[in-house]
C-alpha cells in the first residue's frame, strides 16, 4: 500500500513540466533510447534520495540547506549561472550539430542494403546517468525546491508518516522515485518509436526545435537571474 501511494505521488510530481523531461526527450530524439534510459536512472537515484530525506529527516535537511545558503551567499547564483550557460550551450550544440541518430541511422550492409541502429552511449562526452544525477540535483537552486520538499513531507504525513518505521519510509521514497521513473521512461519510449519513423529532414528539424527550446529556456533563466541579482 505504501509503495503504491509513493508511486502515485511520484507520477503526479512527474507531470509538472520542467527541464528534466525536456532533456530526456532531446536525448531520445538525438541519440536514441539507450542514452535517455540511462539518464532516467540518474534522475531516479536523486528522486529516491530527496524523497527519503523528505520523509525521514526533513527538518534537519531543510536546516542544513538554509545554513549552507546563508553561509555561502554566492553559491546559488553561481550554480544558476552555470545552469544558464549549460542550457544555452546545449541549445547551440543541438542547433549546429548533426543528430547522432541520423549519423548512425543507416549502415551499409554487405549486400548494399541498409539497417537501422539505435543510438549508443559510448561516444557521449558526459555519461547520461551522470547527466541525470547532475541535472536533477541542480533543482535545489529552484525557488520552488523548499516548497516542493515541504509539500512531499506533508503528503507523506497525511498518509500516516508518524506511524511509519524506517523500512516504510524508505519504501515510500522508492515508490516516489519509481513513479517518476515510469513516467519518464514511458515518454522516452514513445518518443523513440516516433523518432524511428521520422525522415532525415524531419529529424533535423526536431533537433533544431529542441535546440531553440533550450536557448529560450536559458535566456529566460538568465533574465530571472539578473532580476534577482540587480533588483
Amino acid at each position: 500500500m505504501i509503495l503504491s501511494e509513493g508511486i502515485v505521488i511520484g507520477l503526479l510530481y512527474a507531470l509538472i513540466p520542467g527541464g528534466t523531461i525536456l532533456v530526456g526527450l532531446s536525448l531520445t530524439v538525438t541519440h536514441g533510447f539507450p542514452r535517455s534510459a540511462a539518464f532516467t536512472y540518474g534522475v531516479f537515484l536523486v528522486d529516491i534520495t530527496m524523497a527519503a530525506l523528505a520523509v525521514s529527516a526533513a527538518a534537519s535537511a531543510t536546516d542544513l540547506y538554509l545554513r549552507a545558503v546563508h553561509s555561502h551567499p554566492a553559491l546559488l547564483p553561481t550554480v544558476k549561472t552555470v545552469l544558464v550557460l549549460l542550457f544555452c550551450g546545449y541549445g547551440v550544440y543541438l542547433l549546429l550539430r548533426t543528430p547522432a541518430m541520423l549519423r548512425d541511422r543507416m549502415s551499409v550492409t554487405a549486400g548494399g542494403g541498409f539497417i537501422r541502429r539505435r543510438g549508443s552511449i559510448a561516444s557521449a562526452p558526459l555519461h547520461p546517468f551522470t547527466l541525470g544525477v547532475s541535472l536533477k540535483a541542480s533543482t535545489v537552486v529552484s525557488p520552488s525546491f523548499l516548497a516542493g520538499f515541504a509539500l512531499l513531507t506533508a503528503q507523506a504525513g497525511a498518509l500516516g508518516l508518524a506511524g511509519w518505521g524506517m523500512p516504510e519510509r524508505l519504501l515510500f521514497a522508492f515508490g516516489f522515485g519509481l513513479g517518476n521513473l515510469l513516467y519518464l521512461q514511458c515518454c522516452m519510449r514513445i518518443a523513440a518509436r516516433c523518432t524511428d519513423r521520422l525522415s532525415d529532414s524531419h529529424l533535423r528539424r526536431v533537433q533544431r526545435g529542441f535546440g531553440l527550446a533550450f536557448l529560450v529556456l536559458g535566456v529566460v533563466l538568465l533574465f530571472l537571474l539578473l532580476d534577482e541579482l540587480l533588483f
